[in-house]
């Protein structure tokens, strides 16, 4: 009997730790995550079959990819894949092949990516889970973008994309470029599938690729110094605002004032368009994001556009 309460007390601490490790790791805190997740690895190893060391090790090897140890995060991606698989637990195979997928995209591994986003994408099909419909667009627009992408060099910017903009170290460079890429699908993809987590179908107004390929709107790419894209943004120009859609920051690049530099290159080019107001939609479930736009003088408004009101929604806006 007491071996037994062990037991469950010890699987309870993995489950714990998996779910601390994911929160720190979308608190922009990898590294935390890694360090408190390597002192746990032991014990999980004896609850192996167990779905919350499965959840473990896709969690342990998410942090390890945004800390850019991608090679190492492999091998705990297949083990909580293989878990699943075993199990049943198609849920959590779909996220670690997705995750697992946008990390092969970031090595620029396309053949093998297709096919773990490929494998994501028909779990979710088949789960057909509400929630998860703008993830699984994005998936299959990744899917079918990379194949299409295997045999041609890849393109970072258009031609006639403006100057660079770069950060204080050289470290990131921002330019206005076709969201019609592998590496900018899957970094759309990583936050459809956060913000699936914070609200319902009905109160995300999330743009489609198509939508962000037309001549009426603005899209900007932050890349670091080793070309990956790691943030974008865009604006859509109408005749009386621009609205403001599509803000992200990989995890990685977070806590360098990124988001704020995206947000002023966009404004900036708004200016430039002849653009007077910029609007946007976000949620209540994201303080970081609206502490931003209230920093760089956006006020709360009503809805706007072909908006409803929506108690998860925050509307703003700001004359520029």
């Amino acid at each position: 009997m007491a071996a037994a309460v062990q037991a469950s007390e010890s699987l309870a601490v993995v489950d714990a730790a998996g779910d601390l490790g994911g929160l720190l790791t979308t608190a922009r805190l990898e590294a935390e995550a890694v360090q408190m997740l390597d002192q746990h690895l032991p014990l999980v190893e004896t609850h192996a079959q167990r779905e919350p060391a499965a959840w473990f090790w896709n969690a342990y090897a998410t942090a390890l990819q945004y800390c850019s140890r991608r090679t190492e995060a492999e091998p705990y991606f297949i083990k909580a894949i293989d878990a699943a698989k075993a199990h049943g637990w198609r849920r959590l195979e779909a996220l670690a092949l997705h995750h697992w997928g946008r990390s092969l995209v970031e090595q620029e591994r396309f053949a093998e990516a297709i096919v773990r986003i490929s494998q994501a994408l028909a779990i979710r099909v088949e789960l057909d889970t509400p929630n998860q419909e703008s993830s699984r667009r994005a998936l299959a627009e990744l899917s079918t973008l990379l194949q299409s992408r295997l045999a041609q060099p890849s393109q970072q910017a258009t031609p006639d994309a403006p100057p660079n903009d770069h950060g204080a170290y050289g470290l990131t460079s921002i330019t206005f470029e076709s969201a019609n890429q592998p590496e900018v699908i899957a970094l759309i993809a990583e936050l459809d599938a956060y913000q699936d987590t914070l609200y319902p179908p009905e109160s995300r107004h999330a743009l489609d690729l198509t939508s962000l390929t037309q001549p009426n709107v603005l899209f900007a790419v932050a890349r670091d110094a080793a070309g990956q894209s790691v943030g974008c943004g865009a604006v859509v120009l109408g005749p009386e605002f621009g609205e403001l859609k599509r803000m992200f920051v990989s995890p990685t690049a977070r806590g360098q004032g990124l988001a704020q530099r995206l947000l002023a290159r966009l404004e900036a080019e708004a200016i430039a368009r002849g653009c007077t107001l910029l609007t946007l939609e976000s949620g209540p479930f994201q303080p970081e994001a609206l502490g931003l736009y209230e920093r760089c003088g956006f006020k709360r408004c009503g809805p706007f556009g072909g908006y409803a009101d929506d108690p998860l929604s925050v509307f703003m806006h700001k004359a520029i």
